[in-house]
């Protein structure tokens, strides 16, 4: 992640780039309106295959996206609200929707379970607005939530801006 601040320490914009996890800076240098990152990759985790990028951003606000369905602390029932609760919980499927600023390319969602990280691969690809996706698999989470991950990848960098959401949910169908 890139943090540019003012004279005074206060956060102007802040961009995240890379992979989910597999991807570290650990150089960065302006150009002039630019500023050249340059790190390391881990390509293969079981056999320890080690790789180096170089990315150059530019000085631009990025792109935001929110999640705003489902809304936090609310109570689901078969995708429909039903009243606020003390988290966000969903019996029956549940629809997803984020909306974006910016030059969005495409919004990934990623579904991982609380203190288990399994989310390696999207579970849906948007293109465009609106930023949908429907979970309707089985599922059983009442003590460990869901953590759904909505992250939307601008520019060519492969700058990405990211929301999350823990959801507990109960779907049998």
């Amino acid at each position: 992640m890139v943090i540019k601040v003012d004279k005074e320490g206060n956060e102007i914009w802040n961009k995240s780039f890379g992979r989910r996890w597999q991807d570290v800076g650990r150089c960065i240098v302006k150009d002039g309106n630019y500023y050249v990152i340059a790190g390391e990759t881990t390509i293969e985790a079981i056999i320890l295959k080690a790789g180096a990028w170089i990315i150059k951003c530019n000085n631009e606000e990025p792109a935001k996206i929110k999640i705003i369905r489902p809304k936090r602390n609310y109570l689901y029932i078969f995708d429909r609200e039903v009243m606020p609760y003390d988290k966000t919980m969903a019996i029956g499927g549940l629809t997803f929707m984020a909306e974006g600023e910016g030059k969005i390319k495409e919004v990934r969602y990623y579904l991982d379970r609380h203190r288990y990280f399994g989310g390696h691969l999207p579970k849906a690809i948007r293109y465009k607005p609106p930023y949908k996706w429907k979970f309707k698999m089985p599922a059983i989470a009442v003590e460990n939530p869901y953590v759904i991950t909505c992250a939307a990848y601008y520019g060519n960098a492969g700058a990405v801006a990211v929301d999350k959401i823990e959801v507990y949910i109960i779907n049998l169908l």
